[in-house]
């Protein structure tokens, strides 16, 4: 390195002696910025040497000699300094480099025409030849000149001296330079002027914007040194060599010129590589986030998947439970005790399946695949329907439900079955966090064109931060009691239902111990209703229907025996004559031998599932009722069911209030 910078130093001191006194261009001195910017300030050394050992063979006096060279150093370390402080980039890639370079060349280059006009006036006062007469102005502006044009030229090279480009990149950089050369050969070298009129000045700036805005950086310090070659030995050969008395002149005017050119260019470069550069940053940090989400997406179809495979394991297993359950409460013959505990074990299976259809509806929303069956709803009906539905919570803690409602029906367009799981979340929210035997209201109401439901308590209240993320799925608030804890999902759900039918949802609390307010608002229909009907205070209860033979054949297909049996308990309860089958080939068989009216068949079946076993009863001719049994309650499953054939769709646990709604003469 330091052999490299003292021949360098010393070669380009050399070649600018050939430059007639008075005028000056002393190229080194930008060479010696650009390696100590690069290599270290410690470099200075060979700098002072080099320009030492150039005095002394082109016989400088010895004021000369003593100055000369510490003025060399302190310009290369002064103007290196300014350029490590600010980290400029030596690749210039920002307008914010350009600017450091032109300012460091701008402080710099003060010292050197300062330092050789003193020795000048030193030599002269001390009876020492001067060999130097030119004026501190023009020496400064080819001290600017050498630093603007030669000094980037070497950062930008000498940091990446390598460069990859396709054979095209390449044809394109040659012909821009061969353009630009031989625009600068007729601007420089022949007595021809101007084309039409235009002169070789303005044609010039072609192939320097196209350079500048499509070959980056590197190449448009390349251009500027050919530039300024061309430029200064046009001064020295050719038709335009100025008279020696003009000559100084000439060579001010034109460092004057390149200066600006490369200020221009070199900033047109550099915005068009930080545009460039960004433009990298900002497709890489796309393809990162589409990555980002494709990984997402994935895990998420991985969690809904396992949402859907866990929800379809437990209601297995609940399937049995809840049609025995059933059974036993429409067989009756029990007493006061028993009843209740019959109750409390349907109502406690109900829950839990709540639960289940609540999980996976926030995985369905996620995806996507939640639509809604509208319909014109009565809205008091349907809360006086969840406020049944939820009675239980309320009974085991001793809390009193109260529902306020207008005497004007009022309406709205929506799907009853989800407005009914909106109003029963929040009751259910509303009884955990209450404490035993508090008042729980629910008030119905008129605002604008809206229809507001507001849940009130004055169970926990909710902290000021918490309101913040109360809707978040799997979020609830801090209650310091694990007694209260759920899984997190009911309030998102009331959200994303509340806001799937056009509404808003907001909580109000004044902190805690302070109660809660849930206020949802969705959009009044516009039909209206002269009467209004209200929903029964009780269920209505199915008894058993007497046995009788004309009842419907029902062929029941479910590997699993406790399911099959609970069903077919439940059914015979209705008068059903009930066969049953275990596999896809049973289930052929049966309906062969038997000619059953409907048939419940489970999807999940072993070896061929129920599509395929559908599939085979409808090309057989069976023309009866087709009925999908499930653990699964996914959108697409309920397509592919109405593609194999099936009439209904099922989802376990089902109930007697089902099996009467989608078994014929039941």
């Amino acid at each position: 390195m330091s052999c490299t910078l003292f021949l360098a130093f010393l070669i380009l001191a050399r070649v600018s002696s050939l430059v007639p006194p008075p005028a000056v261009i002393f190229p080194a001195t930008g060479i010696a910025i650009g390696i100590l910017a690069l290599e270290g300030l410690a470099f200075w050394p060979i700098v002072y040497f080099a320009s030492l050992t150039n005095g002394l063979i082109a016989g400088a006096s010895p004021i000369s000699l003593l100055v000369m060279p510490l003025a060399h150093a302190l310009f290369a370390v002064a103007g290196a300094y300014i350029l490590r402080s600010q980290n400029i980039d030596p690749l210039f890639r920002s307008w914010r480099d350009v600017f450091i370079l032109f300012i460091a060349a701008l402080a710099s280059s003060l010292i050197i025409p300062t330092a050789g006009t003193f020795a000048h006036f030193a030599s002269d006062a001390l009876g020492f030849p001067a060999r130097i007469s030119i004026g501190w102005g023009p020496w400064y502006v080819a001290t600017i000149f050498t630093v603007f044009v030669v000094t980037p030229f070497v950062m930008r090279w000498w940091v990446k001296p390598r460069f990859a480009r396709r054979w095209l990149e390449l044809l394109e950089t040659a012909a821009a330079f061969l353009l630009l050369g031989t625009i600068e050969y007729f601007l420089f070298f022949t007595n021809i002027p101007t084309i039409a009129g235009i002169s070789f000045v303005y044609f010039m700036l072609i192939p320097l914007f196209w350079i500048a805005l499509r070959l980056r950086p590197r190449f448009i310090t390349l251009a500027l040194i050919v530039t300024s070659v061309f430029a200064v030995a046009s001064l020295l050969v050719g038709p335009h060599v100025p008279a020696p008395e003009l000559f100084g002149d000439r060579l001010y005017q034109t460092e004057l010129f390149l200066i600006i050119v490369g200020l221009l260019f070199l900033s047109f470069s550099s915005l068009e590589e930080s545009r460039r550069v960004t433009s990298n940053l900002l497709r890489l940090q796309v393809a990162n986030l589409e990555n980002a989400v494709s990984r997402i997406s994935v895990e998420s179809r991985a969690k809904n998947d396992f949402i859907a495979v866990l929800a379809h394991e437990l209601r297995n297993p609940l399937a049995p439970v809840v049609a025995s359950i059933e059974y036993l409460k429409a067989k009756g013959g029990f007493d006061a005790e028993d009843t209740e505990a019959l109750t409390i074990m349907d109502d406690r299976m109900h829950v839990v399946k709540r639960l289940l259809d609540d999980l996976l509806d926030v995985s369905r929303i996620s995806e996507g695949k939640l639509s809604l069956q509208r319909e014109v709803v009565d809205v008091e009906q349907v809360v006086r329907k969840a406020a049944l539905s939820t009675d239980h919570s309320f009974k085991e803690r001793h809390q009193q439900l109260f529902i306020q409602a207008p005497s004007d029906t009022l309406l709205v367009d929506g799907d009853s079955t989800r407005i009914e799981q909106i109003v029963s979340n929040l009751l259910t929210n509303a009884s955990r966090y209450s404490n035993a035997g508090d008042r729980i209201t629910i008030s119905i109401g008129e605002k604008g064109n809206d229809v507001e439901l507001r849940v009130q308590d004055n169970g926990i209240g909710i902290a000021p931060d918490t309101l913040a993320y109360i809707f978040e799925p799997f979020r609830q608030a801090e209650t310091g009691s694990k007694a209260n804890k759920g899984l997190g999902i009911g309030l998102a759900l009331v959200r994303s239902l509340v806001e799937m039918h056009g509404g808003s949802v907001r909580a109000e609390s004044a902190g805690k111990d302070a109660g809660s307010t849930f206020v949802v608002r969705l959009p009044r229909s516009k039909q209206n209703r002269a009467s209004k009907e209200i929903l029964p205070q009780k269920p209505n209860v199915l008894h058993p229907r007497e046995k009788q033979g004309s009842g419907p054949r029902v062929l029941v297909v479910d590997d699993n025996d406790a399911a099959s049996w609970g069903i077919g308990k439940l059914l015979e309860l209705r008068g059903a004559s009930v066969s049953y089958a275990y596999d896809g080939d049973q289930a052929v068989e049966s309906v062969q031998n038997n000619r059953p009216d409907t048939i419940l068949l489970d999807i999940g079946l072993p070896g061929r599932d129920g599509f395929d076993v559908a599939h085979d009863l409808r090309a057989l001719g069976f023309d009866g009722k087709l009925i999908a049994l499930t653990g699964y309650s996914l959108e697409e499953t309920r397509t592919r069911a109405e593609a194999a054939g099936f009439d209904e769709y099922l989802v376990k646990p089902i109930g007697l209030a089902e099996l009467t709604r989608v078994v014929p003469g039941l």
